[in-house]
C-alpha cells in the first residue's frame, strides 16, 4: 500500500521541531534567523501583548524581520485582558501588526484572551485582506461563529486534550476547511494534536492531513508544497 506524503503542519510553536513536519516557529524580533535552515521550517514574528514594554525598542527590528522571506506570518500579536498593558496600547500595537501583515502580504497569527469584541471591532474597522488565524482557540461556539463569519481561521492545540474544554466542545462542529493545529509552548507533539482532532471529528487521519495542507496552501501561497 502506498503511504501518503502529506506532512503534518504545526501552525504555531515556540519549540524547534525534531521531525519533518511543516512548522511555523514563533520568534521575537530581537532573535536571529539562521541562513542554513531546513526547507520545512518557517517563522512568524511579533510582539505578544504581555511584552509591550519592549515595543518601542523592537518596533524597527520587527519591521525589518517581517520582510524576511522565511518569515511567512506576522505575530503572534493581539489582545489580552489579563495582560498588564492598557487595552488602548494593546490595540494601537495590534493595529501596527495588522499594517505590517497587509504591507508584506503575510497572514496574521493572533493571541486573543477575553477580548474578542475588541478584536472583531478592529477587524470591521480595518477590513484586512490577509488571513487572520486565532491561535490556541478555546472560546464559545458563539464567538467561533463570529470569527468565522468575519473570515478568520481557528487554530486548535492543547485545549483539545481536555475533554471538558470549550475547544473540544466546538471542534466537532467546526468545518476542517477553516482549521489549523498547533503545539504552542507545550511538549505535546503535533501528531498527538492531529490524532485527537481526528478522533473528535471522526474523520480519517489522511483526510485531516490533506484538508489542513489545503488550508496552509490557501493561506501561505508562497509556501505551497
Amino acid at each position: 500500500m502506498e503511504h501518503s506524503t502529506t506532512p503534518l503542519i504545526n501552525i504555531h510553536t515556540h519549540t524547534i521541531p525534531n521531525s519533518d513536519e511543516i512548522t511555523i516557529l514563533n520568534v521575537f524580533p530581537n532573535e536571529n534567523i539562521g541562513v542554513w535552515l531546513p526547507a520545512n521550517l518557517y517563522f512568524s514574528t511579533g510582539i505578544h501583548p504581555w511584552h509591550l514594554g519592549q515595543w518601542k525598542s523592537l518596533e524597527e527590528r520587527l519591521t525589518n524581520l517581517a520582510c524576511n522571506p522565511r518569515v511567512i506570518a506576522v505575530g503572534e500579536c493581539g489582545l489580552d485582558t489579563q495582560a498588564s498593558s492598557p487595552m488602548e496600547q494593546q490595540e494601537e500595537v495590534f493595529c501596527q501588526h495588522i499594517a505590517l501583515s497587509e504591507e508584506y502580504k503575510k497572514p496574521l497569527i493572533i493571541h486573543c484572551v477575553k477580548a474578542f469584541n475588541e478584536l472583531i471591532g478592529i477587524h470591521k474597522k480595518m477590513k484586512p485582506k490577509m488571513p487572520w488565524i486565532i491561535h490556541g482557540f478555546n472560546a464559545s461556539a458563539e464567538i467561533a461563529k463570529k470569527c468565522l463569519d468575519m473570515g478568520m481561521m481557528l487554530s486548535f492545540g492543547m485545549f483539545l486534550l481536555n475533554e471538558k474544554s470549550k475547544a473540544t466542545n466546538i471542534a466537532k462542529d467546526i468545518p476542517t476547511s477553516v482549521v489549523f493545529l498547533e503545539t504552542d509552548e507545550s511538549k505535546t507533539t503535533i501528531s498527538d494534536i492531529y490524532n485527537r482532532f481526528s478522533a473528535i471529528k471522526s474523520i480519517p487521519m489522511e483526510t485531516l492531513k490533506a484538508e489542513i495542507a489545503k488550508n496552509f496552501n490557501n493561506c501561505f501561497k508562497s509556501c505551497s508544497f
